[in-house]
């Protein structure tokens, strides 16, 4: 069993050294806003089953001033005999707490397949997520583990568990 973690901290010990028995390995990533899970398509005596992986939660801020985003007033400069510079929105250009959580925790789940592909531990991908959340994670997965996408559908299928995923997914 491979023990360790990704730059950003991700657990990857929960590999378990699952292999699968058909010819090319392939990992699902089933995800939503706030967890992205993996499983191993295994293929035994002509059954075709989801073998779990691991779970990549988002951070939740718990503390109640972080879902606050600062300012949102108006401001400008104001110089010795009038205003200098173009007033600006205090939020202008940032993404909110929501965002931020989303974006985070898809460069985690695109950091755990990067390190695990060149660990050898899959060689095609499908991925399943809401069509939001799917161009999020479309724009974050890195070039080696684009080119082992083998389906994308935007499908929200992270409420499912169990063999009514194993039925969805394998349809």
């Amino acid at each position: 069993m491979y023990q360790g973690k990704t730059k950003s901290g991700v657990d990857i010990k929960s590999l378990n050294g699952v292999e699968s028995t058909g010819k090319v390995r392939t990992w699902i990533m089933v995800a939503d806003s706030s967890r992205i899970r993996f499983f191993e398509r295994e293929v035994k005596e002509k059954r075709v089953s989801l073998l779990p992986i691991t779970e990549i939660v988002s951070e939740r801020q718990k503390l109640e001033e972080s879902d606050r985003p600062g300012r949102a007033f108006s401001s400008h400069t104001q110089a010795h005999h009038g205003q200098t510079g173009a007033p600006r929105h205090a939020l202008e250009g940032r993404e909110t707490p929501a965002e931020h959580e989303v974006n985070d925790l898809v460069r985690r789940g695109s950091e755990f397949l990067d390190c695990s592909l060149k660990k050898g531990k899959f060689e095609s991908l499908d991925v399943f997520a809401g069509p939001h959340l799917l161009g999020i994670i479309r724009a974050e997965l890195k070039k080696a583990v684009e080119k082992k996408l083998n389906r994308v559908e935007e499908k929200d299928l992270s409420w499912i568990s169990g063999a009514d995923l194993e039925k969805r997914i394998l349809e």
